[in-house]
């Protein structure tokens, strides 16, 4: 559903917002160079090609598939451009992700409407050039508690814990790095073995391995 909360007849930005959810939800990210300001990417020392190769690397890298945006609402702002504001929800191989909030601008440049870009349009709060590391996922289910008020089943943050390939070093250095994640994430070495050996997985991309609890999650070299 889209929203123009400044209803005064502008086709031409509502346009370009469209075209731009469109890139998402289908993965078309060749066509981001029509749709995004450039200068908004290149004061931020990407490319163009950098910035499509950033999405494909993660959305099509970790496999996440039914991109679909919701409450997408425009704003008008001062300068004569728009706030852009919409919701993702997806789907990775561990689990449904729902209702990112996303904001952004909307700005005339030579005479064209353009989306402002920054890294955090990937992921809210990604910035610079950040790699996906984990995503927190908030359950959304009820609370159960018992007489004394200890919590039986709770709502509670969650974080991915996986590997990026090249990061797990060589040789002996590989094995004993693999045998702290097993043993500290409690992921047996077969089954992080059967995931690295993915025939999508490549030495720099984030394989996501488990999802953790926020409280037990601990940086350890080759994990995330």
């Amino acid at each position: 559903m889209f929203q123009i909360l400044d209803k005064k007849g502008h086709s031409e930005v509502q346009e370009a917002a469209n075209s731009f959810i469109q890139v998402l939800e289908n993965k078309e990210y060749e066509k981001l160079g029509n749709v995004l300001e450039k200068q908004s990417y290149t004061s931020l020392d990407y490319t163009l090609e950098e910035v499509i190769d950033k999405y494909d690397r993660i959305f099509n890298g970790i496999n996440i598939t039914n991109i679909h945006a919701s409450k997408i609402a425009l704003e008008k702002v001062k300068n004569h451009g728009y706030e852009l504001s919409y919701q993702l929800s997806f789907t990775t191989p561990l689990g449904t992700v729902e209702n990112l909030n996303y904001h952004t601008k909307i700005n005339k440049t030579d005479g064209q409407y353009l989306v402002k870009w920054d890294p955090s349009l990937i992921f809210p709060g990604m910035e610079g050039k950040d790699k996906v590391a984990f995503h927190y996922l908030e359950a959304e289910r009820g609370e159960i508690k018992d007489h004394s008020g200890n919590g039986l089943a709770v709502n509670e943050d969650f974080k991915w814990v996986g590997v990026v390939p090249k990061e797990l070093g060589q040789g002996n250095e590989k094995n004993i790095t693999l045998q702290r994640i097993s043993q500290q994430f409690e992921i047996p070495i077969e089954e992080i073995n059967q995931k690295l050996n993915q025939s999508w997985v490549k030495d720099d991309l984030f394989v996501p391995l488990k999802i953790i609890e926020s409280n037990k999650a601990e940086i350890m070299p080759g994990a995330d």
